[in-house]
């Protein structure tokens, strides 16, 4: 034997009876909370809200402190800066010739 118990435990899916065997109290336990069953008709009731614990999600960290955005400047940000600068934008340029034209009017 494996563990510590050989059952097999039931649950419908899709209009079918899906069986898994458990060996172990711990897996057997979380399999019940979860809808499966001991019964071979799956026919198991489903779990109430509050018998089965969210698991706490943690917040990610935010980025240190010292790491510079690196990240190219969208279409949406140059053309915002170049109507700060009162540069007149044709829509026909490109990302690149747009930049062109920023570090022209900032360099004077």
């Amino acid at each position: 034997m494996i563990g510590e118990i050989s059952v097999y435990v039931f649950r419908k899916a899709n209009g079918r009876i899906v069986s898994e065997r458990v060996f172990d109290r711990a897996t057997l336990d979380k399999r019940l909370a979860h809808g499966w069953s001991t019964s071979r008709d799956g026919g198991a009731p489903k779990p109430e809200a509050d018998s089965v614990a969210p698991v706490p999600v943690a917040d990610p960290e935010p980025p240190p402190a010292d790491v510079t955005d690196d990240a190219p400047l969208t279409r949406a940000e140059l053309e915002a800066k170049a109507a700060e600068l009162g540069l007149k934008v044709d829509g026909r340029w490109s990302d690149r010739r747009l930049m062109a034209e920023l570090t022209k009017v900032l360099e004077g």
